[in-house]
């Protein structure tokens, strides 16, 4: 598909995106401030014991170039944005007590292994999928005389 629109349009088409980069946590105590805080420095509490990163928010970066084709910057913006989605998810858990601080360091980190690398393959197939679904749709609706959005 790539090289078909690159011929029918001259223009060349490179997506990528990525989440995660520098993860910047919002200590509510300073919310009005805005003052972010570093993590390093704290001794690893175990799940479920009291840590005051706890009470912190957290701001995951994203970023994706763009194609020149709005339908294609859609989906890739909708599939990082999954990302962040399902990455405050994973820091809900820390929050909650759940998770201790370097269980999330090692998934924001994307250093998985085992049953969460496999969790992050399924959760990435499924924003693939997302993605996939949205484009068969806006096809779909679009006819067979779609041009390149």
């Amino acid at each position: 598909m790539k090289a078909d629109l690159e011929k029918k349009t001259g223009k060349g088409v490179e997506v990528s995106g990525e989440t995660g980069g520098v993860i910047r946590y919002k200590d509510s105590g300073f919310a009005l401030t805005g003052r972010y805080a570093d993590p390093d420095g704290y001794p690893n509490k175990k799940a479920g014991e009291a840590d005051p990163r706890r009470s912190w928010d957290v701001d995951i970066p994203t970023r994706t170039s763009q194609s020149g084709y709005t339908i294609v910057d859609h989906v890739s913006a909708a599939h990082e944005q999954a990302h962040v989605n399902t990455m405050t998810q994973a820091f809900q858990q820390f929050k909650d007590g759940k998770w201790d601080w370097n269980a999330w360091q090692k998934y924001s980190a994307f250093d998985l292994t085992g049953k969460d690398l496999a969790t992050y393959i399924d959760d990435e197939i499924k924003h693939y999928d997302d993605g996939m679904k949205f484009l068969k749709d806006f096809l779909d609706k679009c006819g067979p005389s779609c041009p390149a959005p």
